[in-house]
This record gives C-alpha cells, structure tokens and sequence, in this order.
C-alpha cells in the first residue's frame, strides 16, 4: 500500500496524505511509507 501519490507520478495534497493515513489505520496497518520526490530545480 502506498501512501501519497508521488510514488504514481500524480502528487496528493496534504489533506489527501492525511485521509489515506486515517484509512491504512482504520484497515489495521501498524505504520505508514511515503515516498519523497524533489521537484525543485537546480539551475
């Protein structure tokens, strides 16, 4: 189970990392992964 979209490609607002958090405890996940892509640039 991912939390977040980044690991898709599609980014999620704070708000939608919040509600799928609340549901992979509500399913009995003992703890939650995100993963973190930069989008900065570097010029």
């Amino acid at each position: 189970m991912h939390i977040g979209g980044d690991a898709l490609g599609s980014p999620s607002s704070p708000a939608d990392v919040v509600d799928d958090v609340r549901r992979a405890e509500a399913e009995g996940f003992g703890s939650a992964w995100s993963v973190h892509f930069s989008r900065g640039s570097t010029r």
